[in-house]
């Protein structure tokens, strides 16, 4: 019996179905591929090999085509073809995939580079409050800027092709958004959310936590209330103490929150907050500074140079930024210590904007703590309580100080459109020391009996208010007009 040779058209019609059946079997199997990609740095070469290992995949390509290409990326369970996408982004590298295992590298061809430009706002993802001067980059460039005292950010001629934007703020879990930019887009809204430690049971040997940051401008470091119960404190959570921990920066003793940067004097330091300028900056004569920190969400303070618009002082710049409220829901807070209590509150205005509203007073004129008579006695040199009892010539004395404060944030944030944003913010804070003298004069002859009772009372104190308008003229053009105005 003979058998026929086969003809080369039916070879080849053989080939043909056997690779149109692979075909569907293939393209499911891709679309099943999902990789994950965890790169610091690492040069491209290496980051292939790793990949074929995990994944059971077949890189072919030149080494004089990955020479000197390093990734940095982190992103999980992504479809093969949007992570060779994101791996090979801005390399000039293109991919072609011959079956479900084999991946062939050539170069890219040339064509023009298309730019775009990537903006948004930067919030709270608890109360929506705009978080300033927080981080902005495309991850593994040096593409990076710094969001404006709203919150908002712009990064002009990014390449076109899938990037990483990374968020940074203090106190906060970084936020990463991937991005393919290829044609103008809106702004967008980014939400961070705090970097809270989780709650169950450890054991704790060691604990390193960034409680303040440095800036990419010389000299600057920036700080966040919200880290304030991480610090040591006494008697009250307190802004300027905590500044007292960086180097460059002292105060004048043990029981003062005064700031002496660079050998300077407090009163030599620039004090704004929310644009007004502050002269009296603490309560208690020294031990306590005259900022809630419920009623604050920024600090940057200038411990060497500082910028031209901040004028001529000669020590350090110390810039404050108000909390302007949640436009979401209602926010209440009280808090009371042994020297003073205090409230908060957020008002939203029906998504139109938000009032705040902060207060907070010692109560040391009618309840006397033992923390407040410490305080008294360190100020006043005596050791007796806050009464002093001494004679000289024939003459009793005593002495008997009162004193207590009180100070008041309000701000008010509106959204007429979407590209304004007003607000009015008032600042207001008072000392008040009442000195009672008490003298009992005994001359001669000794029946003579003579009381004179002397009361002193010393008021002092800021005031101020700010306005502030804000707008968006384009994506790269955004404008802050404030106003300000502070009686000492």
């Amino acid at each position: 019996m003979r058998y026929a040779k086969p003809s080369f058209c039916r070879i080849w019609l053989l080939a043909g179905l056997v690779l149109l059946l692979a075909g569907p079997a293939w393209s499911s199997e891709l679309k099943e591929r999902r990789l994950s990609l965890h790169f610091d740095n690492l040069p491209l070469n290496d980051a292939l090999q790793q990949l074929q290992s995990e994944y059971d995949l077949h890189f072919v390509y030149s080494d004089d085509l990955v020479k000197r290409i390093k990734v940095n990326c982190h992103h999980d369970n992504l479809p093969l073809r949007r992570a060779l996408e994101i791996l090979f982004a801005g390399s000039g590298i293109d991919y072609r995939i011959v079956n479900s295992r084999q991946i062939v590298l050539i170069k890219s061809p040339r064509r023009p580079i298309r730019k775009f430009d990537v903006r948004g706002y930067i919030y709270d993802g608890e109360n929506g409050e705009p978080l300033p001067y927080a981080n902005s980059y495309i991850t593994g460039t040096n593409m990076g800027t710094v969001s404006n005292v709203d919150g908002y950010f712009v990064l002009v001629n990014v390449p076109e092709g899938p990037h990483e934007l990374t968020i940074e703020y203090l106190g906060y879990a970084p936020a990463r958004i991937p991005l393919t930019p290829r044609s103008p887009s809106p702004a967008l809204r980014i939400e961070l959310q705090p970097n809270l430690i989780p709650g169950s049971d450890v054991d704790v040997t060691e604990q390193a936590s960034e409680v303040m940051q440095l800036s990419r401008e010389s000299g600057e470091v920036r700080f966040s209330p919200k880290l304030l119960p991480l610090l040591p404190s006494v008697g009250d959570e307190d802004i300027f103490r905590s500044l007292q921990l960086l180097p460059g920066v002292r105060s004048a003793g043990d029981g003062s929150s005064g700031l002496h940067i660079r050998g300077g004097r407090p009163d030599q330091n620039l004090v704004l907050f929310d644009g007004m300028t502050i002269y009296h900056v603490d309560h208690f004569f020294g031990f306590l500074s005259a900022f809630n920190s419920s009623a604050v969400k920024d600090v940057r303070i200038f411990r060497g140079g500082f910028p031209a618009k901040y004028g001529d002082r000669t020590s350090g710049v110390i810039e404050l930024t108000g909390k302007s409220g949640s436009q979401d829901h209602l926010d209440v807070g009280l808090g009371v210590n042994l020297l003073s209590s205090r409230a908060y509150a957020s008002v939203p205005l029906k998504g139109r904007g938000a009032w705040l509203f902060s207060a907070r007073r010692s109560y040391s004129d009618f309840l006397q703590s033992k923390a407040y008579n410490n305080i008294v006695n360190l100020f006043f040199k005596e050791e007796s309580d806050a009464v002093s009892t001494y004679s000289d010539a024939g003459q009793l004395v005593q002495l008997q100080p009162s004193v207590y404060f009180y100070d008041i944030n309000s701000k008010l944030t509106l959204n007429p459109s979407r590209r304004d944003v007003l607000s009015l913010s008032f600042y207001g804070g008072r000392d008040h020391l009442d000195i009672l003298q008490e003298l009992n004069l005994n001359p001669s002859p000794a029946d003579t009996n003579i009381a004179l009772n002397i009361n002193e009372t010393v008021k002092w104190g800021n005031i101020g208010i700010s306005g502030k308008w804000s707008r968006i003229w384009s994506s790269r053009f955004y404008s802050n007009l404030n106003i300000a105005r502070s009686w000492y």
